[in-house]
């Protein structure tokens, strides 16, 4: 039905940005049906259809989280592949996606919440590849950025949580390396 849209009116920014949330759900649907190959792909035309909006809307705030998301998702599914490099590649590229949202609504908790959630996947990938300075950095990033969101949205369970397990995570890395303040 997308493509039908798009094919009358290729421009239509809605449409464009709705099929990358579609693609995306059906990636995190293959993913969980062990469709590994064409996850990866929907991620990657998820991708490619924010970005395709972005040519039309480079302003849109909502594309850039979705495309954060998307790139999100599928270094999340690199790393479970063994994919460190291309996974570092697409948190990097996730959290520049949040930013550039950020620029246009620095009060928008989503993205906030969501760059929280990209630096804490980087932070792995970097602890993955035994680089615990770069994933403590990751981590004061992603502990800054859900503590930003909560001066926006201060009763939000979920990214208090969040913010928590980070602090956690960051305390058992610090201990690992012989860094933990008691």
């Amino acid at each position: 039905a997308f493509d039908d849209v798009l094919h009358l009116a290729p421009d239509d920014v809605g449409s464009l940005n709705n099929k990358g949330v579609v693609l995306k759900s059906l990636a995190v649907s293959q993913t969980i049906c062990s469709q590994i190959q064409e996850a990866k792909q929907s991620y990657i035309d998820s991708v490619a259809t924010s970005d395709n909006a972005l040519k039309y809307a480079p302003d849109s705030v909502l594309t850039l989280n979705n495309k954060g998301n998307a790139l999100h998702h599928l270094a999340a599914l690199q790393t479970s592949c063994g994919q460190t490099e291309e996974a570092r590649q697409n948190c990097v590229e996730s959290i520049a996606a949040f930013d550039d949202a950020l620029k246009l609504a620095p009060s928008y908790v989503g993205a906030l919440s969501n760059k929280g959630n990209a630096l804490q996947r980087l932070a792995a990938v970097e602890i993955a590849c035994s680089q615990h300075g770069q994933a403590q950095r990751a981590y004061e990033a992603a502990i800054a950025a859900y503590s930003k969101a909560l001066t926006y949205s201060p009763e939000n369970a979920r990214i208090m949580s969040n913010k928590g397990g980070l602090l956690i995570s960051l305390f058992q890395l610090q201990a690992s390396q012989g860094l933990a303040e008691e």
